[in-house]
Order: structure tokens, then C-alpha cells, then sequence
């Protein structure tokens, strides 16, 4: 009984909140999504067309044509929609080589392009699943890091709310070992809003000097104000930061990016308030069923010619 009225709770709550983050994200970024300049971010000196863009940030070193990186691929702000991204991300390491993919992320999606990039396995060690090719699941591991997070919240009388930073902070992945940061520098892009200044600009980071400056990035890109630990920001080597979906939602490189954002190909899709939604339980199986979601829709691409991994077929893994 505990638990239902607190998650109808919980659920109230996100819609509200749903409203007022996504709303004014929105207007933080409405000249963000004007399909123009996208080549700029790589091939050119002008300026972006990103809100309040810090081109020059220490933290940033721009992809450049000589780099052994041959495909990148964005991942969108997804929010506890998360798993999806780690579905998708689960089926792109079981069946291509991505040694030479380098993966920039906003939010969620700066996690699923940590993972991608510091090669951690994610269906066996990060959710524990193994998806079958008609779609149902088996929990291969009830041990898995996601497993151990979302027990721990389980115990906290919000849930998922107010508390998911700090317990993802206090409790972090095993396999991102102390040296995974310099596996991660250039092959993994956050997108994050700065808000130190008068007005909210996004910024980029893929310089990362140690593991906790890699996991303290992800956080930063990951923060929704107020919803993941009661605060409104978090500060990062002296900066505020909240998530980056406000001014960068999907970041891309170039016109040639893959662009992965939740329940590709739905109708929900095109409603903000559904594919980026707040709504977050402690349920393993809404999280489980969502990751099979996300691996489901990326096999569907990999199964037809001119799906949307084409540029990574060179990758392929050939057939057991």
C-alpha cells in the first residue's frame, strides 16, 4: 500500500515537474533546434548555434578529420526513460566493434556514451538482462549495478526522487576503474548547461583528468534541478551546472552524427512530455522492460539495409 500511493505520488509530482523543466527548456532552446549550422560544430571557425556556446572551454577539444574516431553517435536527454538508451547502447556492443566510434551524450545520454566509451559491459554488469530476439528478457544478473542502485532507493522515502545522484554517487559503477577517464577523453562528449554566469550557456566537456571528474561531468550533465538530489545545480571544478537537455538536448558533430533519442520511430516521439519523461519508480522490471524497448528498436535497425547504424557496417560483427 506504502509503496502505490507513493509512487502515484511520485507520478503527480513528475507530470508537474515535467511541465515546468521541459517548458523551460524549451525556451532556453528554442533556437537550438533550427536544422542549420550542424556542420559548423567541426568544420568551421564561426560561431555555434547552440545557446551561450563555449567553444573554447578548456574541456572541449573539438573532433577533427585526422582523429581515429570514423562515426559518432549522439544520444539524447531521456531522464528516467535512462534505460532505453542503455537497450540500445547493449545491442550496438553485441553486434559491432566500436573502437573506432566516438559517443557525445546530453543527460541520460552522457551516461549510455560514458558506458559505450569506457567499454563496460552494459546488459551483463550495468541491468543484468539478456533480451531475446522476440523481445522477452531474462535477468541473468539480480546482482547488477542498477539492481543495487534502485534497491537502495527503494529505502529512501521519496523513491527515485531527491535521492538518485548521491546514491548513483556514493555507489558507483566497479568496472569504471581509476584510469577509465583517459579511456574516455575524446571519445566521450557531454553536453551540459552552465549557469555560473548572468545567463544559461551550454557547454561541452570530453577532457576528463581523473575517474571523479569523469563520474562528476556525467552527474552534471544528468542534473535536473532539484528532481535527482534537492539542489538546484551542481558544481563541477567551480562551476554550476544543471542538465543539458536545457540548451543541448541532442548534440551532434555534424550532419553525418547518428541520433539516438528515445522511442524512435513511436508517436510518442514527437510529445516532449512522453519521451523525456520525469515519471521515475524503483521498479527493476518498468527499468528492465523499458532497456528492451531500446534494444528491440536498435535490432529492428541493425535487420533492414539503410537502418540507422549503415555507417557502422564496416563494424559488423560477423555471425556466431
Amino acid at each position: 500500500m506504502y509503496l502505490s500511493l507513493r509512487n502515484d505520488l511520485s507520478k503527480n509530482i513528475s507530470i508537474i515537474l515535467s511541465l515546468m523543466f521541459v517548458s523551460a527548456g524549451a525556451l532556453y532552446c528554442a533556437s537550438d533546434f533550427k536544422p542549420v549550422g550542424v556542420d559548423e560544430l567541426l568544420f568551421s571557425s564561426k560561431p555555434s548555434s547552440r545557446v551561450g556556446c563555449n567553444e573554447s572551454d578548456s574541456r572541449y577539444v573539438a573532433p577533427t578529420d585526422s582523429d581515429p574516431y570514423k562515426v559518432s553517435i549522439s544520444f539524447s536527454g531521456a531522464a528516467f526513460c535512462f534505460p532505453y538508451h542503455l537497450g540500445v547502447a547493449a545491442y550496438l556492443q553485441e553486434n559491432y566493434y566500436l573502437s573506432k566510434v566516438r559517443f557525445i551524450g546530453a543527460s541520460a545520454g552522457a551516461m549510455a556514451s560514458t558506458l559505450l566509451a569506457c567499454d563496460v559491459d552494459i546488459a551483463k554488469d550495468v541491468i543484468g538482462t539478456k533480451v531475446k530476439s522476440d523481445g522477452t528478457w531474462n535477468v541473468t544478473n539480480d546482482d547488477s549495478w542498477l539492481d543495487k542502485i534502485y534497491g537502495k532507493l527503494k529505502n529512501k522515502s521519496t523513491g527515485v526522487y531527491f535521492n538518485i545522484a548521491n546514491v548513483m554517487r556514493d555507489n558507483p559503477l566497479p568496472q569504471i576503474t581509476d584510469d577509465f577517464n583517459e579511456q574516455a577523453t575524446d571519445r566521450a562528449t557531454f553536453s551540459l548547461t552552465n549557469i555560473s554566469s548572468w545567463w544559461p550557456r551550454n557547454e561541452r566537456v570530453n577532457q576528463f583528468t581523473s575517474r571523479k571528474e569523469l563520474i562528476d561531468y556525467v552527474l552534471g550533465s544528468c542534473h535536473i534541478p532539484w528532481l535527482v538530489n534537492g539542489s538546484f545545480s551542481t558544481l563541477v571544478d567551480g562551476q554550476r551546472y544543471i542538465d543539458g537537455w536545457f540548451t543541448d538536448g541532442q548534440p551532434v558533430f555534424n550532419a553525418k552524427t547518428i541520433k539516438v533519442h528515445t522511442y524512435m520511430g513511436s508517436i510518442w516521439s514527437i510529445a516532449p512530455f512522453s519521451w523525456n519523461s520525469l515519471y521515475g519508480t524503483t521498479s527493476m522490471s518498468r527499468n528492465r522492460g523499458i532497456y528492451r524497448d531500446g534494444y528491440m528498436y536498435a535490432k529492428s535497425q541493425g535487420d533492414i539495409a539503410n537502418g540507422l547504424w549503415e555507417p557502422l557496417k564496416e563494424f559488423r560483427k560477423k555471425c556466431k
